[in-house]
């Protein structure tokens, strides 16, 4: 049985390791954390793991996905455009530092 994170989907460009997938979850979080705080470093750890995870996804292969699967993908997603709205975009980009 694999870990939750180690992944390579069908007909997949390459297999991640799964460390790979753990830094960028743990990158993705600390990022999160850190912008709840208003500290500029952090939001760009979160843009650029952000952006590091859109440009994997393509690599990984096909996958099947459940429901609940997809509604969470789609609510990160939402946040974190909110996220960035607000951070870059707003009155409270101000506060940042």
């Amino acid at each position: 049985m694999g870990s939750l994170l180690s992944y390579g989907g069908l007909e997949a460009w390459f297999k991640i390791p799964e460390w790979w997938l753990w830094f960028h979850l743990v990158a993705t979080l600390v990022g999160y954390f850190g912008t709840v705080f208003f500290r500029k470093l952090f939001l760009w750890l979160l843009v650029g793991s952000f952006i590091l995870g859109l440009f994997l996804s393509p690599a990984m292969g096909a996958s099947a996905v459940t429901g609940i699967e997809v509604f969470f993908i789609d609510v990160s997603t939402v946040l974190i455009g909110f996220v960035f709205g607000l951070a870059f975009y707003s009155p409270l980009k101000e506060k940042f530092y």
